[in-house]
């Protein structure tokens, strides 16, 4: 028997479209506070209505299990152990000099084809196609470490070409939200 309220016993994609459900209610909301001065308790409806709809999608995200995934890790702190580890004797003792940024790039894009073809299975399964040998919620963590792995290869190799990913990622989102007129910027 599938609970619904848990989320326990749902497939990986019934319990992602139940996260973007909730992520789309918790916006909807979120627009009705910008609407609606809230000072304390003045609103206590509104207050109440915007919280139950994070509560739900905090739940949400933690049947995903993106809970685990959030620390109070930054760019710059990833940045600096993922440089000593690639350099270090005890790491890869590999300066980030040794490689041409082609050699990073391909690196990179060596680990986007491998995301690339768990996507695919996940399709498979979004699909209703059978020959998956792996069950959806295995390619669903076999696809985050995949990307984990783009990502460390792409911190590097922006370090390597002299740059920060952080200071890369935060000037195009807000060139982005200059262009459609978006109001948040980093």
């Amino acid at each position: 028997m599938t609970d619904t309220t848990s989320g326990e016993g749902l497939s990986g994609i019934d319990r992602q479209n139940r996260e973007f459900a909730a992520l789309t209610e918790l916006s909807k909301r979120w627009g009705s506070l910008q609407r609606v001065a809230v000072v304390d308790d003045d609103y206590p409806e509104v207050r109440h209505n915007y919280e139950g709809a994070l509560k739900d999608f905090v739940r949400a995200i933690g049947e995903n299990g993106r809970l685990a995934a959030v620390s109070p890790l930054t760019f710059v702190r990833f940045s600096a152990a993922n440089r000593d580890r690639c350099q270090s004797p005890l790491g890869f003792n590999h300066p980030l000099s040794g490689w041409s940024s082609s050699d990073w790039m391909t690196a990179m894009v060596g680990e986007v084809g491998e995301a690339a073809n768990i996507v695919k299975k996940l399709n498979r399964v979004r699909d209703g196609i059978p020959g998956n040998k792996m069950s959806d919620g295995d390619l669903y963590n076999l696809l985050r470490k995949e990307l984990g792995d783009v990502f460390v290869y792409l911190d590097l190799m922006c370090q390597a070409l002299g740059f920060s990913i952080a200071d890369a990622a935060v000037e195009v989102f807000n060139t982005k939200s200059a262009e459609i007129g978006y109001g948040t910027k980093l």
